[in-house]
């Protein structure tokens, strides 16, 4: 079945672009909550000098003023990333998981799984919680549009604007 079969139909390429902004956007507010729960309880057991670590890649942009640097980071970051992520965790983990689990909501538990796993392969465990609701969000869209452009889509929009308001600080 080719592309279609791994959930590449560049037929819903247009509806899949702007649906993926729409989740995004429905999914945002429940990120922030993760976000601001995560480091008032970080902060609780840690003490209230705790701040949440930035991604290794997003400090190297501000910190390096080199553009060819930086063009190369935003491109690995807004394009690579997603693509190679989301073939991996959503194309083929969550996908295998989900065939190989029998139970009644085996798409539930093969979106918790591959969005815990998701998660945990990034390297800051404070950006967990948040990750984990985005690989959630990244996980049901693909999982109700039977396409993977629409959680690429999602994911290149969230680094895109993680990388937006890194350099706008």
């Amino acid at each position: 079945r080719g592309l279609k079969g791994f959930g590449l139909n560049i037929r819903t390429i247009v509806k899949d672009f702007f649906m993926a902004i729409v989740n995004l956007l429905t999914v945002w507010p429940i990120m922030m909550a993760a976000i601001t729960i995560t480091l008032f309880f970080v902060k609780k057991i840690s003490g209230t000098d705790y701040e949440l670590q930035q991604h290794q890649q997003l400090e190297m942009i501000t910190e390096y003023p080199q553009l060819p640097l930086r063009i190369m980071i935003v491109f690995l970051a807004v394009v690579i990333a997603p693509l190679l992520e989301e073939m991996l965790f959503r194309g083929f983990v969550q996908t295998t998981m989900r065939s190989f689990i029998n139970i009644k909501n085996s798409a539930w538990a093969a979106i918790a799984a591959s969005s815990a796993f998701f998660a945990i392969m990034h390297e800051n465990p404070g950006h967990w919680p948040a990750l984990f609701v985005l690989g959630v969000c990244l996980g049901y869209s693909y999982e109700k549009s039977g396409s993977l452009l629409r959680p690429i889509f999602i994911h290149m929009f969230f680094n895109a604007s993680s990388v937006a308001i890194a350099l706008y600080q």
